[in-house]
């Protein structure tokens, strides 16, 4: 059994000292995040009596102009060249006609060599050059996310995968597998290939009215904390943990909360409804709302506070006819258990996916 204490004092000493984040010019300047340190290379283990500390904080100098452009990397995997895109690792890139035919445990061994490495100035000016989130489905920003888990999908899969006897437990779609052939289910692997067509008037419905949330929801926060700043944010990487993509509604700060995050959620279905009847919300005693810990909402937040080192999400519904705000705590020991799940999952099942079939299975 795992010793929830010491995962949790592991957890609480590694984010017990945040980066400050100055201003300048009345606008804050690029975040620095702190790191939780779990090995890429080993699998989560039980009974394991150490974990590694995490990594220092280094005060880097200003990230260098890296343009998004395509470089080669000669110094990966020996039978593959594979690509990077200012700096990062470009994960349609690693099929190879040499890996199409081997076995997952081959391919597996092959993933683990694989130099996943980033600077952190590579990923600051990727964050920055991504604000503008332009939809254009060939930007080289959104090549990033393609075969990364991201915060949409968190939940789906749930990612509980039991290797003994060759039992994949999968609980986010209900199936109960019981040999390595079966898969998750074709719709999860093409939400993280992004092979899906996006809901087009669901997006326009969004981008459309995205300035008037984002601006009640700034005035609001003004009136209840101090010196509140907000600012946009891109697709947020982590080079400790390269399997995970983010995109925030916005980072935030003020003098007395500190550092968090906000998402917005403008649901097209209720466009023109009482937003407070959503399933994904419960009503307190006090006639407050509080997000279930069930929904893929929560699920989705807890991954974005995780890639962004931050201790809460401001979660806001917006409908032409209602508004709420939830803060939302981040949840370490909920981190620690489904972050290692989905860990798993990506090296047990996308990775040898993208090594030996790239994005046609």
């Amino acid at each position: 059994m795992m010793d929830v204490r010491r995962l949790s004092d592991s957890l609480d000493g590694s984010d017990s000292n945040t980066t400050e984040n100055s201003c300048e010019n009345g606008r804050p300047c690029i975040v620095r995040f702190r790191h939780l340190d779990y090995s890429f290379e080993k699998q989560i283990t039980f009974d394991r009596n150490k974990r590694r500390p995490s990594s220092p904080i280094r005060n880097s100098n200003a990230a260098k102009k890296i343009c998004l452009d395509t470089i080669s990397s000669g110094n990966l995997y020996t039978e593959s060249n594979f690509v990077r895109i200012g700096g990062v690792l470009d994960l349609t890139s690693l099929y190879n006609e040499s890996f199409k035919g081997k076995s997952t445990n081959d391919l597996i061994s092959i993933g683990r060599k694989i130099d996943f490495s980033c600077s952190e100035q590579c990923l600051e000016e990727i964050e920055m050059q991504s604000r503008h989130r332009l939809s254009d489905k060939n930007s080289l920003w959104k090549k990033l996310q393609i075969g990364r888990i991201s915060g949409s999908v968190f939940k789906d899969g749930e990612f509980l995968m039991i290797f003994s006897n060759f039992f994949i437990v999968h609980l986010g779609n209900l199936a109960v597998c019981q040999s390595e052939s079966k898969y998750p289910s074709k719709h999860l692997m093409n939400s993280i290939y992004r092979l899906t067509k996006p809901d087009e008037v669901s997006d326009i419905w969004t981008k459309t009215n995205f300035l008037v949330v984002r601006s009640k929801y700034e005035r609001i926060m003004i009136n209840r904390h101090r010196n509140f700043v907000y600012r946009k944010c891109g697709l947020i990487l982590r080079s400790d943990h390269p399997q995970f993509c983010v995109t925030p509604g916005g980072i935030v700060e003020c003098e007395c909360c500190g550092r968090g995050i906000t998402e917005f959620v403008l649901p097209y279905r209720m466009r023109n409804e009482n937003v407070y009847s959503m399933t994904c919300l419960d009503e307190t005693d006090d006639y407050d709302f509080v997000l279930k810990k069930d929904s893929n909402y929560y699920y989705k937040v807890q991954l974005h506070m995780f890639l962004t080192d931050t201790q809460y999400c401001d979660f806001v519904i917006w409908s032409t006819c209602s508004y709420v705000d939830i803060r939302i705590k981040r949840d370490d020991q909920f981190l620690f258990v489904k972050v290692n799940q989905a860990r798993t999952f990506f090296l047990r099942k996308i990775l040898p996916d993208l090594l030996g079939s790239g994005l046609t299975s």
